[in-house]
């Protein structure tokens, strides 16, 4: 018997995203899901070049974590994790106001992209979180700043 997320994915593992993956992940920057959500092709190469940590969206960065999943050695996705010091709301794009509102809470945000050629297919999207924009193969931060329900979940349950 499978149970809840096994969706016929024989083992789907996590390893650590190095410079030589790059060509892998690269290409899947370029579907217009994955852009719309997370950004172009410029992103995964960006994660590599090390960086320092900084601000970002009225938070302090304190680590950033990046994985490529595996389907019995197979590339099928990328998750891509930064922390930080604070919870923020943040209201971003034209006419947007920033930090709308802060929990001084340890925070995390999670992004993930899925192969494009292997959406829609239960591959490693069924165990995603429920919260993710749409039933896309590439998600978004609504785990930490982007989005006020979530936001308001994590006020309730202080």
């Amino acid at each position: 018997m499978r149970g809840t997320y096994d969706r016929g994915v024989r083992s789907v593992r996590l390893r650590p995203f190095t410079s030589p993956d790059l060509p892998l992940v690269e290409p899947w920057f370029a579907d217009a899901d994955t852009q719309r959500w997370l950004g172009g092709p410029g992103w995964p190469r960006l994660v590599l070049t090390g960086r320092p940590l900084g601000e970002y969206r009225g938070a302090v960065e304190t680590g950033n974590y990046d994985w490529l999943a595996t389907d019995d050695e197979l590339v099928v996705g990328y998750i891509g994790c930064g922390t930080y010091d604070r919870w923020t709301t943040w209201e971003g794009g034209p006419g947007g106001r920033g930090v709308m509102a802060s929990i001084d809470v340890p925070a995390a945000n999670i992004s993930y992209v899925v192969d494009p050629a292997r959406r829609r297919r239960g591959c490693i999207g069924g165990a995603r979180p429920g919260a993710v924009p749409g039933d896309l193969g590439a998600g978004s931060s609504c785990g930490r700043s982007s989005c006020p329900e979530a936001a308001s979940r994590v006020r309730t349950a202080r």
